[in-house]
């Protein structure tokens, strides 16, 4: 990080803070190794190497507000690490928290990976009524029977964790072996 922190002006706090993340999203070398030999280096000028622990704290810098899109009590937004669920009650709602989480996305020059974005309808039973569809970007939200959230298979019967136990049951078999 050379020509960081040179000189007698050397900055301080916050902005010392600024300057070390604006450089380290600016300019990253990465190697590939095989075993056997190490790759030139890769530079990597967008975003931050996959697993940098600092990916956590920048998107809790930037979504510090993002709970403000919520105006309705029913709606829960939960926010752990670098994701978010929301939970509702009904699909109007849903729809509402949808549209402005869009508009807040592009106030805020962010994107949302919608091949992460999934709806998962926990139900009683029964299928889910066909007008019963989330529209992102002007795309359906891809409705899916499980979904893992902190190492937790939720699956749509709530009363269930079928998924959950048959998936760490194998990995403790795996383990043992």
């Amino acid at each position: 990080m050379a020509g960081l922190c040179e000189g007698d002006n050397e900055p301080s706090g916050s902005l010392k803070a600024f300057l070390i993340i604006n450089h380290l999203l600016t300019y990253n070398e990465v190697r590939i190794q095989d075993g056997k030999t190490t790759s030139a280096p890769i530079v990597q000028t967008n975003g931050i190497l996959q697993g940098d622990p600092i990916s956590t704290l920048l998107f809790n810098l930037v979504t510090t507000d993002i709970t403000s899109i919520i105006q309705n009590p029913a709606v829960v937004m939960y926010l752990y690490a670098d994701g978010i669920v929301i939970s509702w009650r009904n699909r109007g709602e849903l729809q509402a928290i949808m549209d402005r989480l869009e508009e807040y996305a592009e106030d805020n020059s962010l994107t949302v990976n919608t091949s992460k974005t999934v709806k998962i309808v926990f139900r009683r039973g029964g299928k889910i009524a066909a007008g019963d569809k989330i529209i992102y970007k002007g795309e359906e939200l891809k409705v899916v029977n499980s979904f893992n959230y902190l190492g937790i298979t939720l699956q749509t019967t709530v009363t269930s964790f079928r998924n959950h136990i048959e998936i760490n049951s194998s990995h403790q078999e795996y383990i043992r072996h």
